[in-house]
């Protein structure tokens, strides 16, 4: 173990506190930034302020971080934490992504809950399905399995394999799209809304 700071304590084999207060317990630990914690087997801070405490789980930049999940990572930004296992936030700030496999390019206040979901930026959207996928925008949700939500703002995709793009529009119904306008709905089998608005299929 090597610690080489102020206040920096290295107490897990082969581990190393290199930033001031900084601590690293786990086995081959890194703590590389002041006030970092690396406290669980392979675990790495870079990043200011930052918790890495899942088992090979990473925070490679950026302040106030954690990565929680097991082979986690955040690489930049603020406040985000990526705690289901193998889950990613790229940057931005206030982001969480807490189921396997989730992930978060960037953005602000997003949430990537479901396995497999992508968000790729935008402020906060929410994907809490299984591969559902926000691809930016503001305040949209992709909660059916395998919908997606291309952008604009308060759209809704709800059902399985869903699609959405403009504002305040849903696609509830089965493989139901919503492709731009205001206020619209697809909400049958299959069903589908060019544009306009406040329209129902």
């Amino acid at each position: 173990s090597f610690s080489a700071a102020y206040r920096a304590t290295a107490s897990g084999n082969y581990s190393t506190a290199w930033g001031q207060i900084s601590t690293a317990s786990g086995l081959h630990a890194r703590a590389l930034a002041r006030n970092a914690v690396a406290s669980n087997n392979g675990s790495v801070v870079l990043g200011m302020d930052s918790t890495s405490s899942g088992a090979y789980a990473s925070v490679l930049g950026g302040r106030c971080n954690t990565a929680s999940g097991c082979m986690s990572a955040v690489v930049a930004g603020s406040g985000s934490l990526a705690s289901g296992a193998c889950s990613f936030v790229g940057g931005g700030q206030g982001n969480i992504a807490n189921s396997p496999f989730a992930t978060i390019v960037g953005g602000k206040g997003n949430n990537s809950t479901g396995n497999c979901s992508t968000i790729g930026g935008g402020i906060n959207n929410t994907s809490s399905n299984i591969a559902s996928v926000v691809a930016g925008g503001n305040n949209n949700t992709a909660s059916g399995q395998y919908s997606t939500v291309s952008g604009g703002y308060g759209n809704i995709a709800s059902n399985l394999g869903t699609v959405v793009l403009g504002q305040s529009n849903t696609a509830s119904g089965y493989r139901g799209s919503v492709a731009g306008g205001l206020g619209n709905t697809a909400s049958g089998y299959h069903s589908s809304v060019s544009s306009g608005r406040f329209n129902t299929a």
